[in-house]
Order: structure tokens, then C-alpha cells, then sequence
């Protein structure tokens, strides 16, 4: 059963394919209640959550697994409430990447115990792993590795008299590229890179997606963060090229107040010619209007040492510390990381499968997106879950902010960036690299 019969015979459907793509494995005498909560906004895995909590209840008649989406505005808000509450889901999805912040605060429970016994696990290679463990356990369970692209409109490129099949081997090509748009096409937007406060965490992965692309990392192999080196001073200098010197990103990228939202948007309506964003919003695309979405363009970001891809390693499942039933818990991650449900979600949602089976499996395979995707998984770059990360976000989004408005020069602004990190992570949690 290919994944359009899925969905068109709905939950019941879905959950008999989990059912067959467990081989019969899933847990059963499994008894109690167990709460799962997600972001309700994510407008393609609802009903593979349903499926997979239907076909542990299936199996296990004396279980009942209650999904409860969340309809606030800011999730992970919500989320770090509940937790601090003790009023948190038993099971719970959020991005991977948080996995040591939130063992670090006791929040969730190890896997250990349950991978040690879970063949689907040997699935995961050493990345996707590393990408969910801290302290030297397994936290979460995900799903999707999520790349990022730099996406193009074909449309404003061939007004622009560009090649619309793009592959950029520096970052001034992007620049310039962006100018010809900036040229023929002067009411939209040439090309949008997150910075500021609203750009939230999409700042700081457009600033490390830089400091990648110029050949540098964030933290040194003791674990110590850089507040100065070669990479951050030439990745804030391309702020201030991009929009003080050229002005390709306009001001409206800084200060809009969704950009999130906005920017995804004006490219999907041909009015923003270049976008740094992650693979999944190619489904959004894709659903919204198919045939448009021909005239997108797909390039690797370029870096010092040839094309690169920063990437997360997406949502991912994980248990309350607090969880009454784990078992129960467990049983359904296990119920929902299935080869074909983790097929056929990747493709509805673009994402690189997490398991490696599940990126042989043709529904995948057929997605117009898994060829680049693929490409992308051989230069990707997966940041560890530091426990200090999200502390880094707002020093990130300062320096930017400034640059990005002509409020700072780039020595200026990584003067600050290095005093706000060191009394963020303290003075011996930092270090410098020698530059020029």
C-alpha cells in the first residue's frame, strides 16, 4: 500500500500499516493512560500520531493513548510551563536539538533501556544518534532530519537573465545574484537571511550555517565557545554586506514581526527571489500549490571548502521524567518510528528519514525533494544538543540585529558578542581563535 492509499483510507488505514510494518513486535498487555502532546499548527503529522497511538491501543486493548495538540501560539512556551509545573504530556514531541537542555534539567528519561532492546535502533547511524544523546544517554526519538537549501525562485531568476539552474560556489555569488533580482524585479525582496530578535531561532541557524560556510564552528574540541575568531568576524561582515552595503535584504526581513511566517510566504507568491530555509517548508509549498512549485529552485549553500548543508536533526519524541507509564510511552515511539510510517511522513513533510531503511523505501524515493535531500545528507552538518544552546540564541540575534540595521560595525558588534557570551557562559566556558 503506497502512501496516497494511505491517506485516503485515513486513521484506520494508517494504523493497520503500523500494525504490519511492526512485524507484529509492538508491545502487548500493556495497561493505563498515557498523554501525548505536539504542536497542533504542523499540518502533516496528526494523523500518523493517531495511527500509531490507535495501533498500540489495538494491540492493547486495556491502554488508552489520549493526543492532545497544542493550539498556542507558542508551544515550546507552553511546553516549558507544563514541564516546570509537573503538568507536562507523558510523551512529547519537540525539536531533537533540546535533548540536553532538558536531561540536563531532568525533565525526561533516559532511552537507554529501552534502544538496548529495540532492533529498529541500529537504524539510526552515528549522527542521527549523536544528535539526541548527552551526558552519554539517549533522550529522544526522532523522526526527520531536517536540511537546510537555499531556495530560488526560477521565475524571477530568468527575469533577471540568471541561470535558473543555480548552484553558487561562493557567497558572493548569492550576493550577486541577489542584486540582478534586486534590478529587474525591484518590488520584491532579493533574498531574506534571518537576523534580529523576530528572526528567533532562525537566526542563530542562519548565523551558524555561515560560520560553517566560513569554515569555522561555534565551540572548540574541548567544548569551550569561540567569542572571536576569523569565521564569526567574516559571517558578521556578511551581514553588514547583505543589508547595509547592497541593501539585497531590505530592512522588512529585520523588522517584521513574523518573519517566519512572512518570508516562506512572499517566496511561495513569487515575491522573494532567494531563501535560506529548512527542507520541510518545500511540503508546505508543494501542497499549497504543486505546479507553482516547479518554478522553485533547490542549490546547496556554498562554502570555503564546496557545498555544504546545515541541518538539524528535526522533532523528536520524548518521555516525561514524570510519565506513570513509560512503558506505554515507549511502546508508542516505538509504534510510531516504523519503517512506512517514517516513509510516508518524510515524504508528505519533507525531511531525511531518520531511520536509514526508511530512506530505501519508494514512497520516499518519489518525493520530488529526495534526490536533493540525499545530496544534502553528505555534506550535512548535525550540531550536538549542548545544554548551553539556547542560551547562545539571544547573544546571536543581538549581534546580528545590529549589524543588520547599520547600528554596529562587525568589529564593533563582535566586541559585544564575546562580553555578552562570557558572562552568558562564563569566562572559563569560553575561548578565541587568533585571526589574521
Amino acid at each position: 500500500m503506497n502512501r496516497r492509499s494511505l491517506l485516503a483510507g485515513g486513521s484506520a488505514a494508517l494504523a493497520g500499516a503500523v500494525l504490519a510494518g511492526s512485524g507484529g513486535s509492538l508491545a502487548q498487555g500493556l495497561t493505563g493512560t498515557i498523554t501525548i502532546g505536539y504542536e497542533g499548527t504542523n499540518a502533516f503529522i496528526g494523523p500518523y500520531i493517531g495511527a500509531a497511538a490507535q495501533a498500540v491501543m489495538t494491540a492493547n486493548p486495556g491502554a488508552t493513548i489520549e493526543v492532545n495538540p497544542s493550539i498556542s501560539p507558542n508551544y515550546l512556551s507552553q511546553l516549558a510551563l507544563q514541564l516546570f509545573t509537573g503538568t507536562a504530556p507523558d510523551v512529547f514531541l519537540i525539536f531533537g536539538l533540546g535533548a540536553g537542555e532538558l536531561a540536563a534539567g531532568g525533565f525526561v528519561s533516559s532511552l537507554d533501556d529501552y534502544v538496548a532492546n529495540w532492533d529498529g535502533w541500529a537504524q539510526y547511524d552515528a549522527a542521527t544518534r549523536a544528535g539526541v544523546t548527552s551526558q552519554g544517554h539517549p533522550w529522544a526519538i526522532p523522526w526527520g532530519l531536517n536540511p537546510y537549501f537555499l531556495y530560488y525562485r526560477k521565475d524571477l531568476f530568468q527575469q533577471a537573465g540568471l541561470d535558473p539552474e543555480w548552484q553558487p560556489e561562493t557567497r558572493e555569488e548569492i550576493i550577486e545574484a541577489a542584486a540582478a533580482i534586486q534590478q529587474s524585479s525591484p518590488d520584491s525582496i532579493p533574498y531574506s537571511i534571518y537576523a534580529g530578535a523576530n528572526g528567533e531561532n532562525a537566526t542563530a541557524a542562519d548565523f551558524m550555517n555561515l560560520i560553517l560556510s566560513n569554515g569555522g564552528t561555534l565551540i572548540d574540541p574541548d567544548g569551550r565557545w569561540f567569542i572571536d575568531s576569523c569565521p564569526i568576524r567574516e559571517t558578521l561582515a556578511y551581514y553588514e554586506y547583505a543589508f547595509q552595503t547592497t541593501k539585497v535584504v531590505p530592512s522588512i526581513v529585520l523588522t517584521d514581526v513574523s518573519p517566519l511566517e512572512t518570508m516562506p510566504n512572499y517566496f511561495a507568491n513569487g515575491e522573494l527571489g532567494i531563501l535560506h530555509e529548512t527542507a520541510k517548508h518545500y511540503g508546505v509549498w508543494m501542497a499549497r500549490n504543486a505546479v507553482d512549485a516547479e518554478t522553485i529552485g533547490v542549490a546547496l549553500f556554498p562554502g570555503n571548502e564546496g557545498p555544504l548543508a546545515l541541518g538539524d536533526v528535526g522533532d523528536a519524541w520524548y518521555i516525561n521524567s514524570g510519565a506513570a507509564n513509560p512503558d506505554l510511552g515507549w511502546a508508542f515511539i516505538e509504534a510510531f518510528s516504523t519503517v512506512e510510517l517514517q516513509a510516508a511522513l518524510s515524504a508528505e513533510d519533507p525531511h531525511l528519514p531518520a531511520r536509514l531503511d526508511a530512506r530505501d523505501a519508494s514512497d520516499w524515493l518519489e518525493q520530488p525533494l529526495s534526490d536533493r535531500i540525499l545530496e544534502a545528507s553528505t555534506v550535512m552538518t548535525l550540531p550536538p544538543p549542548e545544554p548551553q544552546f539556547r542560551k547562545l540564541i539571544s547573544v546571536v540575534q543581538n549581534a546580528t540585529g545590529l549589524v543588520a540595521a547599520g547600528q554596529a560595525t562587525p568589529i564593533e558588534a563582535i566586541q559585544r558578542y564575546g562580553e555578552e557570551l562570557t558572562r552568558t557562559m562564563g569566562e572559563q566556558n569560553v575561548t578565541t581563535e587568533a585571526c589574521g
